[in-house]
């Protein structure tokens, strides 16, 4: 779900909305939607330094992404 300040939110956007985030992708979507299931959603927008993602896609996340 893309807020108004045009930034996805991880914790409800879906694996497609999450996957046009430059430099994510449908696969790596999947993998942000499984650790939000796991952990029970994000706290910080932080986070996504642990997912073991390519720098610059944790850096497109965080630039798009919120929490």
């Amino acid at each position: 779900m893309q807020q108004e300040s045009g930034k996805v939110n991880l914790n409800t956007a879906s694996r497609e909305e999450i996957g046009r985030i430059k430099g994510v992708g449908r696969d790596c979507a999947g993998r942000i939607i499984a650790e939000r299931e796991r952990r029970g959603g994000f706290k910080d927008i932080a986070e996504v330094e642990s997912l073991e993602l390519a720098p610059q896609t944790i850096r497109h996340l965080k630039e798009r992404g919120t929490v």
